[in-house]
């Protein structure tokens, strides 16, 4: 009998990947560290637009939003993580 191989998912910090996820419409003429902020900039606006402050009406003023996700193995968004805090 053979060993038998799983395949595990891994995680990865963002920082930490040698190539950063792309949008479909990511210029390919960028570096990497550009497509990265790019990418972080894009996941900004998207946050911006859909987080729902009304859930939690003691945020108030400025927020800092921290978001977590995961994208699978077949390129979609899962196992999403949002939290705010308002800044001082």
């Amino acid at each position: 009998m053979g060993d038998l191989i799983t395949e595990l998912p891994i995680t990865i910090g963002f920082l930490t990947i040698e190539s950063p996820p792309e949008f479909e419409n990511t210029p390919k003429s960028l570096t990497i560290k550009e497509k990265r902020d790019y990418f972080s900039e894009r996941i900004s606006k998207i946050v911006t637009k859909n987080f729902d402050t009304s859930i939690c009406p003691e945020l108030r003023g400025k927020q800092k939003v921290s978001v977590q996700f995961t994208i699978n193995e077949h390129g979609k968004v899962a196992k999403i993580k949002a939290r705010a805090h308002t800044l001082a």
